[in-house]
Formats: C-alpha cells, sequence, structure tokens
C-alpha cells in the first residue's frame, strides 16, 4: 500500500510539472505575439519646419504610434498612427515645426480581433529644429521682410498694425503672441499666417470680419465668456466673427486652424422669451456666421468646450454658428468637433457638431464629429435638440460626413411645429454617405417622430473600415483605434 501512494504521488508531481511547464510554454507563445520594443531615429530635414522619422522594422508589429514632446511641453502628445506596409510606410514626416528642441517614442501594436496589443515605447529620440537662415521664406532674413512680400509678426502690437485691407499684403507669425486687450481686426482682405502657432488668451473675437482674406494655421486659445443683457442684435462670438466675401464677392478662406479653451455664453436666468425679441447669438468654434456661402472653412478643429444658456435665439456649431445660402458649394470640408457643446433654456435654437444653423445651398463635406452635442431645457415654442453634425437645417447637403459623439441625434436635430416650416421636409434634405455610431441613437427627429432618411445608415461597430464604404480612406480619412478619423487636420 505504501509503494501504491509512493507512485501516485510521483505520477502527481509528474502531472503538475507538465502542466507548470505547459502553462509557461503557452505565457512564452503568448509573449512571441506581443511586438517587440520599437527602434526609431529622427533627422531634422534643410527646410527647418521638419523631422523625419524613420522606424526600424519590428517584430510582429503591425503598426505604430508616434508621440511627440514639443518645445516647452511637459509631456508627450499623439504625433499619428502609421501601419507597417513596407519601408516606406515606416517613415513619417512631421511637418510645420517651429525652432526648438524636439522629442519622439513610437511604440508597435498587433491586431489580436478587437484587440489591440502593444509593444513597448521606443528609446526617445532627441533632435534640434533650426530656423533656416536667409532661405526664400524670409524668415530671420531683413531683406526678404522688407521687400513688401511677406512681413513677419513678433508682437500684439504689429499684428495690430497689419494692413488688413490690402488684399496682397501677406503676414506671417514667427511665434505665439499673448491676445491680452485684443481689439478686433476690421474687414480683413489680406492673408494671415500663423504658421501653426498660438495666439494665447483671446477673449474676443481675432477678426471681426474676413471680408475676403485668409487666415491660416493658428492655434486660438480662446477664453470668452459674455453676458447677454437684454436686446442685441446678431452678436457673434468666435474666433473668426464674420465670414464673408468682399466687395467683389471674393472668398474668404479659413484653413487648418484649431480651438482650444472655452466659450461661454450667458443671459439673465428667469428671462421670459418674446418672440418678438429678434435678439441672436451665433457661436462658433472657429467662424460664428458664414452668410451666403462667401466663405471657405477647410481642415479645422475644434476642442473647446461651447455653453449657452438663458438667451432667446441661439445658433451654435463647433465649427460655425450659422452658415448657408447663396448658390451650392462646398463651404465645411474636412473640419472636426472634439468639443463638448450644450445648450440650455433657449427659445429658437440650432445646435450642431459641425454647424449650428445649417441653410439650404451649402455643402458639409468630409466632417466629423467626436464631441457631445446637447440641447436642454428648451422653450416649449421651438423645441430641438442638438445634432452630431447640424442643428437647425434647411434642406441640407451632407457628403462623406461621420458622427461618432454622444448627443441627442446623430445627424441633425429638430423637432419643430407644423406651420413654422412650411416648405421644407426632411426628404428634401439631400444626403450621401453620412454614417454615425448606433449607440447615439437616432439620425433625424421630425414633428415628434424619428426618421430615417436617403443616404445615411447606423453603424454598429465603428472600427469595422467595411461599414463606412464611402469614405476615402486613401486620402481624407484613416481608421483609428475608435473609428474613422480625418488624415489632413491640425
Amino acid at each position: 500500500m505504501k509503494r501504491i501512494r509512493l507512485i501516485i504521488a510521483a505520477l502527481l508531481t509528474l502531472a503538475l510539472t507538465v502542466g507548470m511547464f505547459a502553462a509557461l510554454g503557452g505565457e512564452k507563445a503568448q509573449a512571441a505575439t506581443k511586438p517587440a520594443k520599437a527602434k526609431v531615429t529622427a533627422n531634422a530635414n534643410d527646410d527647418g519646419t521638419s523631422v523625419t522619422l524613420t522606424i526600424a522594422k519590428t517584430k510582429n508589429a503591425q503598426g505604430y504610434k508616434i508621440m511627440v514632446k514639443k518645445p516647452g511641453a511637459k509631456k508627450f502628445t499623439k504625433l499619428a498612427t502609421i501601419s507597417e506596409d513596407g519601408t516606406a510606410k515606416r517613415t513619417y514626416t512631421a511637418k510645420k515645426l517651429t525652432e526648438g528642441d524636439y522629442q519622439f517614442k513610437v511604440r508597435a501594436y498587433l491586431k489580436n480581433g478587437k484587440k489591440t496589443v502593444w509593444g513597448k515605447y521606443s528609446k526617445v529620440a532627441k533632435v534640434t529644429v533650426k530656423a533656416v537662415k536667409g532661405d526664400d521664406t524670409g524668415k530671420d532674413d531683413k531683406t526678404s521682410q522688407d521687400d513688401g512680400s511677406v512681413k513677419y509678426i513678433s508682437t500684439q502690437k504689429e499684428l495690430a498694425a497689419i494692413e488688413a485691407k490690402n488684399k496682397d499684403a501677406k503676414y506671417v507669425l514667427k511665434n505665439d503672441i499673448d491676445m491680452t486687450g485684443w481689439k478686433p481686426l476690421e474687414n480683413v482682405y489680406c492673408s494671415i499666417d500663423g504658421a501653426g502657432h498660438t495666439l494665447k488668451n483671446l477673449s474676443v473675437p481675432f477678426v471681426a470680419q474676413l471680408a475676403g482674406g485668409t487666415v491660416e494655421n493658428f492655434i486660438f486659445d480662446v477664453k470668452m465668456t459674455t453676458i447677454y443683457e437684454g436686446y442685441v442684435d446678431y452678436k457673434l462670438v468666435a474666433p473668426i466673427a464674420f465670414l464673408c466675401g468682399g466687395n467683389n464677392l471674393e472668398v474668404g478662406t479659413v484653413r487648418n486652424c484649431k480651438t482650444t479653451g472655452s466659450i461661454e455664453i450667458s443671459g439673465k436666468k428667469g428671462y421670459t422669451f418674446d418672440y418678438e425679441d429678434r435678439s441672436e447669438v451665433d457661436v462658433g468654434g472657429i467662424v460664428a456666421k458664414n452668410p451666403n456661402n462667401l466663405g471657405y472653412i477647410e481642415r479645422c478643429v475644434n476642442e473647446a468646450t461651447i455653453t449657452v444658456k438663458d438667451i432667446p435665439r441661439a445658433y451654435i456649431g463647433g465649427i460655425a454658428g450659422e452658415a448657408g445660402g447663396g448658390t451650392v458649394r462646398d463651404v465645411l470640408v474636412q473640419c472636426k468637433n472634439a468639443g463638448n457643446i450644450s445648450g440650455e433654456n433657449l427659445y429658437v435654437s440650432g445646435i450642431g457638431g459641425i454647424c449650428g444653423a445649417h441653410n439650404g445651398l451649402m455643402t458639409i463635406k468630409d466632417c466629423l464629429n467626436t464631441g457631445s452635442v446637447k440641447n436642454t431645457g428648451y422653450g416649449e415654442e421651438y423645441p430641438r435638440g442638438g445634432g452630431g453634425i447640424s442643428g437647425s437645417i434647411n434642406s441640407p447637403i451632407m457628403e462623406n460626413c461621420v458622427s461618432l459623439g454622444a448627443s441627442d441625434y446623430a445627424i441633425a436635430g429638430l423637432k419643430i411645429r407644423e406651420q413654422v416650416i412650411t416648405n421644407w421636409s426632411y426628404s428634401s434634405a439631400h444626403l450621401t454617405n453620412v454614417y454615425y455610431a448606433s449607440s447615439i441613437g437616432d439620425g433625424f427627429f421630425w414633428e415628434g417622430n424619428p426618421v430615417e432618411v436617403e443616404g445615411t445608415k447606423a453603424v454598429s461597430d465603428i472600427t469595422d473600415k467595411s461599414a463606412f464604404a464611402g469614405l476615402d480612406f486613401t486620402n481624407v480619412w484613416k481608421m483609428g483605434e475608435n473609428g474613422p478619423e480625418l488624415r489632413n487636420i491640425p
């Protein structure tokens, strides 16, 4: 009997040993599928504004996440995600850089079904970007600055003194500028290039009216707070207050701009609204109002929170407060709202992730909303919800748009009395390849009922690239970890 017990004990020990080695083997097998630690080198280019990153081929990698720490920054931020597809896809050029010391790091990833397995971050690659002396851009070249072709701006005083009405004048910022005490520029016909720099502490519009010029490559750091105290006729609140064509109908353009910070508009609590009170507030993360489609807004991003309450009338958009009219043309192109937008106690309103009041003949194209858009406590007479793309709409035209943020309605929010709008119905909307996360809920809301509109599609798995078949994933869109993303935005 004792011998039998010894044999059983030996067998149990052997089984445990085999199990342990099997488990270790499983762990090693699992570890083998995890991407190896990436290696990256960084080299500054001769243009003085870009750095090329080269990533060594990494075992088990399907792609790479690139992080950057900019001069003066306290932490790394995401720069880009690229796929592993030969040597060409393991190089990346970081553009529009300013002079200073940069740090880069990368890590590889591997897709395992819906799960993403990450490798370890590479060692930090450090590189210094030096401004080119005496090149044809005119930076740091006094002769080029004085020849009248391009003038460089370093201070708020210089910015305030530009020839705004000279349509041939071109200005470029050399550094960030503190905008405390700023007085908005009027009737801008010239070209102003922020060169990726930030206008800090902006509490009023940078431009009161862009009448035909161009504003591009700016970061607007805003803290705008306005109190409504009674009748106000068309108050405009945004980094660019009014966007339109000039006397000769030239198109004003805002391009490659981003807004961060906060915008808050509030009135007297308990204000009794009256339909005859025609006061109106147009609020936008980039532009407040763009009448008659005479402005063009391209590759702009809003990350600012926007809050409006206790106002008789308000049109609020992550990119534009109100836009449309005139002739059919693309107006809002490749723009993204990531800021949270909310309205409360608004008698008449339109609140949208991209555009607040989306008037007829205007096209919103290749735009993305990931922010929350909510309209609560609105007046009973004209109640409307918040739309992921548009708010108040009139024969809207949308093409290749995606709505992913938590909103009252995924595409457009409205619930209007039949007698208020007699010549329009949701069936007159012109929508093509407009997608939204099914988790949001309904796409449209019309006369008290949710409706489906031709050209739209609810998507349950927003990381399934095939579900967004109408989007251009080669030039405009890319698939990110949390759904479609725009490629070319700041």
